[in-house]
């Protein structure tokens, strides 16, 4: 039960981290970084930079790849185009996820 738990807690805070990199991003490059630069030094400020950096290219291409890959959803009218903030990670199918993961670009298209 409680490593269910802890996944999902991880499953949540992954997809927030997705969704909402773009805040995370301009606050640990702006507030946080001036204060690591203050109180710990340019080095911690140097590493923090670095790390965000070294995160920024695959969270954004895992937002991107998502937005494209979910293009389809079968609606009673036909196909309609679906975003990263329309779903969830959970809401992809194991095997779509996956090849997101390892790096795979992704396009279902369902019929109607």
């Amino acid at each position: 039960m409680l490593f269910t738990l802890l996944m999902a807690a991880a499953a949540v805070a992954g997809v927030g981290a997705v969704v909402f990199w773009d805040d995370i991003r301009d606050w640990a490059m702006g507030v946080a970084h001036d204060w690591v630069r203050e109180h710990l030094g340019a080095s911690a400020a140097a590493l923090l930079t670095e790390v965000v950096v070294r995160l920024d290219r695959p969270i954004v291409a895992i937002r991107n790849r998502v937005r494209m890959v979910v293009r389809a959803r079968v609606t009673g009218r036909g196909v309609r185009t679906v975003s990263a903030e329309d779903m969830s990670a959970d809401d992809l199918p194991d095997d779509i996820r996956q090849q997101l993961q390892s790096g795979r670009s992704v396009e279902h298209t369902y019929s109607v």
